[in-house]
C-alpha cells in the first residue's frame, strides 16, 4: 500500500469553490456505468500540526465530493485537472444488485459482468484515450461496502470478498482487452469495514491478544480477507484432451457453497493486489477518532482541538510555556507569547528549576525564576493559531475561547554523537516533545436562585443567654 485515502464527504464550505460547477450530486439515471468522487486536499492540509500523526502513517487525508456528470466526461476531467483537483471512478452499485442481473444475485461470481461494463466505460473514451488513463483519474472504487450489500442477501462476508475479487479479476481482463501498459498508474480500491461481521469476537476482552486460532480476531480482519481470497494463481482455459488440468472461476464445480467456493482468477489479480490496492477506512472517521487525546472535553461541540507530534523542540522549555498558557483566554495567551519572544514577559519556571536564572518579571506570576523560551513560545503560539482555525471552521465564538486542557509528553530522543577527547565519541541527545491542546469556550455563569430563609433554632443554653423566655409567656 503505497498512501491511504481518508474519506471524508466535503461540504462546499470546505472543499472550496474549485468544486461549484464542476457536477451536480444525486441519483444516477438508468445507463449510467460510474459514478465520480471529486478529490482536494484537506482544509488547511499543508499548516495542519495536528495532522502529523497522520502523515507518520503515510495517511493522505482527502476529501471526496459525489459528482453526477451530466455532460461530457472528458471535459468533467479536464476541468477536474485544470482546477488542481484529482477523480475517483465508482462503478455504479446497479452492476452488483440489480435484481436477475447483478452480480450479487446470480452468484457472486462478477467476472462477465464487470469486464463487459468496464470495457464499455474505457470505450467511452472519458477516462481512458489516446492508450492511457486520464491524468485526473487517481483511483477506481470498485465497490461501496460490498459486505453489507452480501449480508442484506443472506450471504456471509467470504461471498462478498470472493465478488470482490472476480469483479477486479473483470477489470484486469478489460484492461488487457485494450491493451493497458504496465505498470498501470490507476489504484484500485473498495470501500471495506474493518472486521467482518459475525467472524470476530472484537468485543470480548484481550480479543486481539490471542491469534485467531486461540479465538482471537487475528484472522477476522477484511483487507485479511481479501488478501487471502485474492491469494491464487490464474487458471488456464480447459482443453478437450485434458478437461480437469485446469479451471478458472468459481471451483469445484457444480455449484459449491459460496463459504467452501474458492475463485480461481483468469489474470493476475494477486500481484494487482500488491502493486495497486488502496486501503479506505470506513465510515469517514473524524480526525478526533483516529488522534487519540488524553483528555476529552467537557462540551465537545463547543471545543476544538490541536496537536503537535515529535516537534524538534526542548521537552523541560515547552512543559513549562504551555502551563504558563494554561486556563488563559485565546486573545490574553497570544499577546502573551508574542510579549514572551520579545522579552518583555517571561515564563515562569516552576517545575524544572534547575540551573534557572531569577527574574523582576516572575514576579507577575508570583514566582522568582524565570527565562524567555522563543522557540518553544513560538510553537504553542503557533498550535494556538492553528487551534483557533478549527474553532472558525466550527463556527465557534473565537473571542469566548479559554485554554481548557494543555499537555506536554517527552517523544523519543533523537540520536546523534559528538566527539571527544582520545578518539571517545558521546551521545549528543535531542529532547523533542508532543503537545496536545483544548480550546473550549467559556460558559455562561448562571445567577443561583434565592432561597427562602429559613427560621432559625436554638439550644436552650442559645436561649438563656438570650435571655429568652422558653414555652411562651407564662
Amino acid at each position: 500500500m503505497r498512501w491511504l485515502l481518508l474519506l471524508a464527504h466535503a461540504s462546499l464550505a470546505s472543499g472550496g469553490e474549485r468544486m461549484l460547477g464542476l457536477c451536480d450530486d444525486g441519483a444516477p439515471s438508468d445507463g449510467v456505468l460510474a459514478s465520480y468522487w471529486l478529490v482536494s486536499t484537506w482544509h488547511g492540509h499543508q499548516g495542519r500540526m495536528d495532522l502529523n500523526e497522520l502523515r507518520e502513517y503515510n495517511v493522505r487525508p482527502l476529501f471526496l465530493h459525489h459528482c453526477l456528470v451530466q455532460t461530457d466526461v472528458r471535459e468533467f476531467l479536464d476541468q477536474a485537472w485544470v482546477a488542481g483537483l484529482r477523480v475517483v471512478v465508482e462503478l455504479q452499485p446497479s452492476l452488483y444488485v440489480e435484481p436477475g442481473v447483478g452480480c450479487f444475485t446470480t452468484g457472486f461470481d462478477c467476472y462477465d459482468r464487470i469486464k463487459v461494463a468496464y470495457r464499455q466505460l474505457l470505450s467511452q473514451g472519458g477516462i481512458w484515450a489516446d492508450g492511457e488513463y486520464h491524468p485526473a483519474v487517481q483511483a477506481l472504487l470498485l465497490a461501496r461496502d460490498p459486505v453489507s450489500l452480501a449480508l442484506e442477501r443472506g450471504f456471509g462476508a467470504r461471498a462478498a470478498l470472493l465478488g470482490v475479487v472476480s469483479a477486479w479479476d473483470g477489470v484486469l481482463g478489460a484492461e488487457m482487452d485494450f491493451g493497458v501498459a504496465r505498470p498501470v498508474p490507476l489504484d484500485i480500491t473498495v470501500f471495506l469495514p474493518m472486521d467482518l461481521p459475525g467472524e470476530t469476537q472484537a468485543g470480548a476482552e484481550g480479543c486481539f491478544r490471542r491469534k485467531a486460532s486461540q479465538g482471537g480476531c487475528a484472522g477476522s480482519h477484511s483487507l485479511r480477507g481479501l488478501y487471502v481470497a485474492a491469494y491464487q494463481e490464474p487458471g488456464w482455459k480447459r482443453t478437450l484432451d485434458e478437461p480437469d488440468l485446469t479451471r478458472r472461476g468459481f471451483w469445484p464445480p457444480p455449484d459449491p457453497p459460496i463459504d467452501e467456493a474458492i475463485y480461481v482468477p483468469h489474470n493476475d489479480v494477486f500481484n494487482s493486489f500488491l502493486d495497486r490496492w488502496v486501503q479506505m477506512f470506513q465510515l469517514s472517521p473524524s480526525l478526533d477518532e483516529i488522534v487519540k487525546f488524553s483528555r476529552d472535553a467537557s462540551n465537545p461541540s463547543k471545543s476544538c482541538k490541536a496537536q503537535g507530534v515529535d516537534l524538534r523542540v526542548h521537552y523541560k522549555n515547552t512543559y513549562e510555556t504551555a502551563q504558563a498558557v494554561k486556563g488563559m483566554t485565546l486573545s490574553a495567551a497570544k499577546q502573551y507569547l508574542e510579549d514572551v519572544c520579545e522579552k518583555k514577559r517571561c515564563i515562569p519556571f516552576r517545575k524544572y528549576t534547575g540551573c534557572i536564572g531569577r527574574t523582576p518579571q516572575a514576579k507577575e506570576f508570583k514566582a522568582t525564576q524565570g527565562r524567555w523560551p522563543v522557540k518553544s513560545a513560538k510553537i504553542v503560539l503557533g498550535l494556538l493559531k492553528n487551534a483557533e482555525a478549527n474553532a472558525e471552521f466550527k463556527n465557534l465564538a473565537t473571542e469566548n475561547l479559554y485554554v481548557y486542557h494543555v499537555q506536554v509528553n517527552a517523544a523519543q530522543q533523537g540520536r546523534r554523537r559528538t566527539y571527544r577527547a582520545h578518539g571517545r565519541i558521546g551521545p549528543y541527545m535531542n529532547c523533542p516533545c508532543h503537545v496536545e491542546m483544548i480550546l473550549q469556550e467559556k460558559e455562561e455563569g448562571v445567577e443561583k436562585p434565592a432561597e427562602e430563609e429559613k427560621p432559625k433554632k436554638f439550644t436552650r443554653k442559645q436561649l438563656a443567654k438570650l435571655r429568652l423566655p422558653v414555652g411562651g409567656d407564662k
